[in-house]
């Protein structure tokens, strides 16, 4: 016999269970247009990374070229491959961020968005980079005459760098899910606003 009051969740029945829809055109169109904005990163990347990059000055000494100061030649090496680092790190964890939002709940298309975007991106990033680069320097120098002024390119050594942006995009990817996935695990079934919508239809 009902004496008129209802008992909320968990003591009486479970809430009504809402049915999760996703729409796999709708998932695969945003993982498109995702790829398609990785690449215009890469390439506003690579325009960064050079015009961050400062070209070592030189001249040419006899068919050669030769960095002035001498010490410049071996700080290009590592400052064009810090820049680049720097540059990729950001752009992935941008990226990975992005990622995760748009397509919220396709957690293993974004994951396989942020592996190929990133790949995408990373190389784009080093190919705009290198193409905005001054020639190189020992070629113009070979048929320059002695002391003409001549800048340093951007070099590149090793392919390790290049994992900056991937590694960037797939911390930023798992961060935003493990932070998301913490939060519904307080409250897994929504009992609190389940049971604050029981309690308010009986007043």
């Amino acid at each position: 016999m009902s004496d008129g009051l209802s008992l909320p969740y968990p003591y009486d029945q479970a809430p009504p269970a809402v049915p999760a829809t996703r729409s796999w055109p709708g998932v695969l169109v945003r993982a498109g247009l995702l790829l398609v904005v990785f690449g215009a990163a890469g390439l506003g990347g690579g325009y960064a990374w050079r015009h961050l990059w400062t070209p070592p000055a030189g001249e040419a000494v006899r068919g050669t070229w030769v960095p002035t100061p001498v010490e410049e030649g071996l700080q290009n090496d590592f400052s064009g491959v810090g820049w680049y680092v720097v540059v990729a790190l950001v752009l992935g964890l941008v990226l990975g961020l992005v990622t995760a939002v748009v397509l919220g709940r396709a957690e293993l298309v974004a994951v396989a968005v942020a592996v190929v975007g990133s790949a995408l991106a990373a190389y784009l990033v080093l190919s705009t980079g290198e193409r905005l680069s001054p020639p190189d320097p020992d070629e113009v120098a070979a048929t320059a005459p002695d002391d003409t002024p001549i800048e340093g390119d951007l070099e590149f050594d090793g392919w390790t760098p290049l994992l900056s942006l991937p590694i960037g995009a797939l911390a930023a990817l798992g961060g935003f899910y493990v932070v998301t996935n913490r939060r519904e695990r307080r409250d897994p079934t929504g009992y609190y606003e389940y049971t604050a919508g029981s309690y308010s239809s009986q007043i």
